[in-house]
């Protein structure tokens, strides 16, 4: 017979001690049961918008050796990240779409090339579950540059939250790009709780993102099912979303910014992570 395991919701007063602790101990707890193997001086890439990048600069901030590929809002869905990966690993993309990623980005192939081989761990922040697609095609857009970018995008697409088969495809392939870089990548998959800016389908932005969010974390449950060797999810966006209601203000609180959250909450994030796959050793 198969053992059944319960896992109860945190106490009142188990929620109002420190967050660090609250984390994980009842949410990193299943990343800590089989988490990855890193030494002192193994390479991070991290991949995606702005909570990417305040993970790269906490990991940089507690001595890690990081490199941080930054994707604005307006790319950052599974179908614009399938079509840099595929960029960046040679297939055939569309002229055009390629030079609109490059522009946007302004990062040589070569180099996201050669940071990648050198990487061990690979953490792919996964940002929106909508995304523009093309009046007349279908096909996802992208803009052309950032400051018209989204009025252009108006003017020329859908706006549409996007299914979770595709996006649990999406993700599937961008692995497999991933790995014909570096076969080796330990890949690390999260979600980010930086909220959605704005709807053009619905009446609602604070909808709008609950249907956005809850799209990406099914599909990537369903990647997770799969039980692909080295490919780890961290749960950055139920600590944040989850544990915010019970314990305090977990956004605007350095800037004032609605969708920004505290800087004291990324680093006990990722002060957790980095604790998790540091205390195992191969």
């Amino acid at each position: 017979k198969r053992r059944s395991v319960m896992a109860r919701y945190p106490m009142k007063d188990e929620l109002i001690s420190n967050f660090r602790d609250v984390f994980s101990n009842y949410v990193a707890v299943e990343f800590k049961a089989n988490a990855p193997s890193f030494m002192p001086d193994d390479k991070f890439v991290t991949f995606g918008s702005c909570f990417a990048a305040n993970v790269a600069a906490e990991l940089k901030s507690q001595g890690k050796a990081v490199w941080h590929i930054p994707i604005g809002e307006d790319l950052n869905n599974t179908y614009t990240n399938k079509l840099f990966w595929q960029w960046v690993c040679g297939c055939k993309v569309d002229e055009d779409v390629g030079n609109k990623i490059f522009k946007l980005l302004n990062v040589p192939r070569d180099e996201v090339l050669r940071k990648i081989k050198d990487a061990k761990c690979f953490i792919y922040t996964l940002g929106l579950g909508a995304a523009f697609f093309s009046k007349i095609t279908g096909d996802v857009l992208i803009p052309d540059s950032d400051w018209v970018g989204t009025r252009a995008l108006v003017e020329h697409g859908d706006f549409k939250t996007t299914s979770v088969e595709d996006n649990y495809q999406n993700i599937l392939d961008i692995i497999k790009l991933i790995r014909q870089i570096n076969v080796d990548a330990q890949i690390v998959i999260t979600l980010s709780p930086v909220p959605l800016l704005a709807t053009f389908e619905r009446h609602s932005a604070v909808i709008a993102d609950c249907l956005s969010k809850s799209v990406l974390r099914v599909a990537i449950n369903q990647v997770m099912n799969d039980k692909i060797e080295a490919v780890y999810y961290w749960p950055s966006f139920e600590a944040v979303r989850w544990l915010a209601p019970h314990i305090g203000k977990f956004y605007g609180g350095d800037d004032g910014v609605s969708r920004h959250i505290n800087e004291s909450v990324i680093s006990d994030i990722i002060s957790v992570f980095v604790d998790s796959v540091t205390s195992r050793r191969p």
